[in-house]
């Protein structure tokens, strides 16, 4: 199988693209994971809108990829470019970032 890599840069996060399957991609998705006291809090900072919560560290990551997949594919499907772009939050005390590859 032949794989293309492209080098992203911030306006454009494509990891991988598999040629044999031009109608997907894989993308990178960086979220912000907050503890919470009653679970985590996620939010997506290179996709302005994309926010989830779960109530283990797993189930908010699960959220956040469906969340970021479904709003990229709104784009996609309604013809519109895709608002790429730094979202500035606070990090509160015991965030961690999580560098996330999402198959859309």
């Amino acid at each position: 199988m032949s794989i293309v890599e492209r080098v992203s840069d911030k306006s454009v996060p494509v990891v991988v693209v598999l040629e044999e399957f031009a109608h997907e991609a894989v993308l990178r998705c960086d979220a912000l994971l907050c503890p919470e006291e009653t679970g985590f809090s996620i939010v997506c900072v290179n996709l302005r809108g994309v926010i989830s919560q779960g109530e283990t560290e797993a189930e908010a990551i699960e959220n956040i990829q469906d969340a970021f997949r479904e709003t990229v594919r709104y784009y996609r499907d309604a013809n519109e470019q895709i608002p790429w772009g730094d979202v500035e939050i606070e990090r509160t005390p015991g965030s961690r970032m999580k560098y996330l590859a999402v198959r859309i």
